[in-house]
């Protein structure tokens, strides 16, 4: 199956890959599962799956960095309150969830953020608010879908995106942008190691003939 866009990489140019954890938060029924599948599409590997948490992992090529990417989705948070809090103690990235048809689920967004600041005291943590189900009928959509934006983007000082689970292309941009933005912030931690040098074996022997040769001609 093709990868739709994604940037799935086998690594192989760094001497080592990066650890980047996106961890996955918001409402039941916000499109969180779909969301995470459609991004993975088969390219990865499912480390964990419990009732309340699911951990994957994939190869992400982001502008010729090798990361391996953990992706942690916490299911229904409010329940293990613990499972989320150390999810996000963990977490390197953020992407929040919610439903343009739910406007109980984007005030669940401002309890995750006040959760993620307060654990990570952090000014500057990544945090990706996304907007999920744009492409259903305009009646359906909430009031607070019209402002969302502007919080995130002006109050909170977040990225924003919106986005439908039912393309894949709008998933696979999602997620680049997401990686890119968590790689920005933590600039210092993701510099790309350079390509050791090496010499070619018929140089070293061309370099050995003219040390032979300067050699005889310095004995004459």
């Amino acid at each position: 199956m093709a990868n739709r866009g994604k940037s799935f990489h086998v690594a192989g140019n760094q001497e080592k890959e990066e650890n980047l954890c996106l961890v996955v938060l918001g409402a039941s029924g916000v499109g969180k599962t779909t969301i995470i599948s459609q991004f993975l599409d088969h390219n990865s590997i499912t480390e964990y799956k419990g009732t309340f948490e699911e951990i994957h992992r994939c190869k992400y090529d982001s502008s010729g960095l090798d990361l391996t990417v953990e992706i942690v989705e916490i299911i229904n948070g409010d329940a293990v309150p613990t499972v989320r809090k150390q999810a996000i103690a963990k977490g390197d990235a953020f992407v929040l969830v919610y439903s343009v048809d739910d406007a109980d689920s984007f005030e669940q967004i401002y309890t995750l953020r006040d959760l993620i600041l307060e654990e990570k005291k952090e000014i500057n943590v990544p945090i990706y608010v996304v907007a999920n189900k744009i492409d259903i009928a305009e009646e359906r959509k909430t009031p607070i879908w019209q402002v969302a934006d502007a919080i995130v983007t002006i109050d909170w000082e977040h990225k924003y995106s919106e986005v439908s689970a039912e393309h894949p292309s709008q998933i696979a941009e999602l997620f680049g942008n997401v990686i890119a933005y968590a790689v920005s912030v933590y600039k210092e931690r993701f510099v790309m190691q350079p390509r050791r040098m090496t010499t070619p074996a018929y140089l070293f022997s061309l370099m050995r003939k003219k040390l032979s040769a300067r050699r005889q001609k310095s004995a004459f």
